[in-house]
C-alpha cells in the first residue's frame, strides 16, 4: 500500500465508522479493510456511451480515477443519482483539474430507463454500460450502493471507497486525497 495512503485509510476508518450502530460500524471497518489496495479488474468489451450514443471513451491519464459502479436492481434514479455526480465533478473540474478523472459503470436492468435518465438529466459524461456483469465477475463488489463507488490511482489500486453522493464527508476526503498529491 501507498504510504501516503495510509493517513487516509485511518481517516475513512473515522468517517465510516461515524455510523450510529455498532454493526454498521463494524461492516464500514471491514470494507475498507478488505477494499483498500485492491485492484479493480476491468474487462475488455463493455460498450461505451457518451449520451446514449455508442462512442469511444477516452483513456484516463488522470494520477486519480472515482470510479463508480451502478448495478440498476431497485430505484434506477435513487441509485445513479446523476445530479450529484455532475456537480462533483464540476467541482472537481475547478479545484483538482486534470487530476481526477470519474469513470461510471453501469449494470442496467432496464436500459431504456437509464438512458432516459441520462438524457432528462443532461449527463454529458461517459459511461460505460455492463450488459453482462463482466465487472460484478471480476470484482465482487458489495451489493450495498455506500460501497460501490472508489478512489482508484493511476493502476486502478483502491485508496479509499465510499459514495459521496450519499455522504459528503467520503467527497471531502476524495478531494483531500487528490490536492495532497498536487
Amino acid at each position: 500500500m501507498n504510504k501516503n495512503a495510509m493517513p487516509y485509510l485511518f481517516i475513512v476508518l473515522f468517517i465510516l465508522a461515524a455510523c450510529n450502530r455498532d454493526d454498521q460500524r463494524t461492516k464500514a471497518q471491514k470494507m475498507v479493510k478488505e477494499w483498500t489496495g485492491k485492484t479493480i479488474e476491468i474487462p475488455e468489451g463493455i460498450d461505451s456511451y457518451f449520451m446514449t450514443k455508442d462512442s469511444m471513451a477516452p483513456v484516463s491519464k488522470s494520477p486519480y480515477k472515482l470510479f463508480v459502479y451502478t448495478d440498476s436492481t431497485g430505484c434506477t434514479n435513487c441509485k445513479l443519482n446523476l445530479l450529484a455526480w455532475k456537480h462533483f465533478m464540476q467541482e472537481a473540474d475547478s479545484l483538482l483539474g486534470d487530476n481526477l478523472d470519474f469513470v461510471f459503470y453501469f449494470q442496467p436492468q432496464n436500459e431504456k430507463e437509464l438512458n432516459s435518465l441520462i438524457k432528462r438529466d443532461k449527463f454529458e459524461h461517459f459511461v460505460f454500460m455492463d450488459r453482462e456483469a463482466k465487472l460484478l465477475k471480476l470484482n465482487s463488489f458489495p451489493s450495498e450502493m455506500e460501497y460501490q463507488s472508489f478512489l482508484l490511482d493511476s493502476e486502478n489500486k483502491v485508496i479509499s471507497i465510499g459514495n459521496p453522493t450519499l455522504n459528503t464527508k467520503v467527497w471531502d476526503l476524495y478531494k483531500q486525497i487528490v490536492m495532497e498529491d498536487e
